[in-house]
């Protein structure tokens, strides 16, 4: 990003932004951790319930580029202070319990404010970060979802055995609003903000069509979205399978519990590695190691006597996928030249991230099921090896003019 748009920095900002980012994992992790009791609650089944999961993500998908665009027409901070004050409403509707096709529609109208958060928040975090400290920044903001769910995980469950659902729904919405608050008594200053009329939101509508294209047709903001489809996919399916996997319980169990932790430590890991290596290397050579300890790991975990090396790999294998995440969050600054191209960059991560998060679990489940370990690590290496290429050949074009810091060379 071009120096004449970045702002004083101020971690105090940096921090409540991410804050902000992790309150939008939460609108996630909330329907996971309450799956039983949501169930019991709306009277419905688990499977009806998983489906409000999806639901939030849903606008994202269908609209994640136009997301960029509503955030430029109100302005960065207003979008988002617009976004948690609603997604805060919204949460304590929820609360009430209502009906589950209620419930649904509500699901779907917080998709809109995950996504409005998931965009301004790291175009201002890239703003407002400290001299020579955006590698660190972008890497903290890269860890948001997984840190939502170790801290829902960890504090959910026994909050809903205690004072039940409704209250835990309830105090998601105070989460919201304290976040909120808090920006506000901050210096963060409204950038990006158009004059309105009804001639500007017709203008505004139509040019929708024409953003996705150019959001598309560049490589500088399409390729960090492409790249996080290819992780999306690979992470949510290697949580899900290779605990599965695993040749003894007491793995098992350990594995549930700490490849999203050492993932987290992955994603702040790229801010630091940022400052010695180009965060494109860092990209590349992540999926080169996913794609080989995926194809390790069945040969490993064949042998029951070997699962403390099956253990291990695993963990090297999420560390290297945080690695990953990090680093694509850390590369969007790198190939952008302003705020508004940031934002589009940021829509089609959340966009393709999406689409990568739907489809990575319901493929590598399909083709556990099929062929076991041997058909996931087949399937795991062959989306990590696709995702070296794409980062090795378009990463060199991508980075044209823009120096060391995203060739993957």
């Amino acid at each position: 990003m071009s120096a004449a748009t970045h702002k004083n920095g101020s971690w105090l900002i940096v921090v409540l932004l991410w804050g902000a980012g992790i309150c939008s994992g939460i609108q996630f992790a909330k329907i996971a951790i309450a799956l039983q009791p949501l169930a019991v609650s709306l009277s419905v089944s688990e499977t009806a319930v998983s489906a409000l999961m999806a639901a939030a993500g849903l606008f994202g998908l269908i609209f994640g580029v136009s997301g960029a665009s509503v955030c430029r027409f109100m302005g960065y901070r207003n979008s988002l202070f617009a976004a948690l004050a609603v997604a805060a409403v919204i949460a304590f509707l929820q609360a009430l319990m209502p009906a589950y096709p209620v419930f649904y529609g509500l699901r779907l109208l917080e998709g809109i404010t995950n996504l409005v958060i998931v965009v301004a928040a790291p175009t201002l975090i890239s703003l407002y970060a400290p001299k020579n400290t955006l590698p660190f920044a972008m890497a903290l903001w890269g860890s948001f979802y997984g840190v939502a769910f170790a801290v829902t995980g960890y504090w959910g469950p026994d909050f809903i055995f205690r004072s039940g659902v409704s209250a835990f729904l309830a105090a998601q919405g105070g989460l919201l609003l304290l976040v909120g608050l808090s920006l506000a008594l901050t210096r963060l200053e409204n950038t990006g903000q158009r004059s309105v009329s009804a001639t500007k939101v017709s203008m505004f509508l139509q040019e929708q069509a024409a953003t996705t294209a150019k959001a598309y047709g560049s490589a500088a903001t399409m390729l960090p979205g492409v790249l996080f489809f290819f992780h999306a996919s690979l992470y949510l399916g290697l949580l899900i399978c290779l605990p599965l996997f695993a040749p003894t319980d007491g793995s098992r169990a350990f594995l549930l519990v700490g490849m999203p932790l050492i993932s987290i430590i992955g994603t702040l890991m790229a801010g630091p590695a940022a400052k010695r290596f180009p965060a494109g290397k860092t990209i590349v050579s992540g999926f080169l190691v996913i794609a080989a300890l995926a194809g390790l790991l069945p040969v490993i975990g064949a042998d029951a006597a070997a699962h403390g090396a099956y253990v291990i790999a695993a963990l090297a294998l999420m560390l290297a996928s945080g690695l990953v995440q990090g680093s694509i969050f850390v590369l969007v600054p790198n190939l952008t030249r302003s705020a508004d191209q940031e934002a589009l960059a940021f829509g089609v991560i959340a966009q393709l991230g999406a689409l990568g998060s739907m489809a990575g679990p319901v493929l590598s489940t399909f083709v556990s099921e099929l062929s076991g370990a041997q058909g996931f690590a087949v399937l795991s290496s062959s989306a990590a090896l696709i995702g070296f290429v794409i980062a090795r050949v378009f990463l060199r074009r991508a980075s044209s003019g823009n120096g060391d810091l995203v060739r993957a060379e």
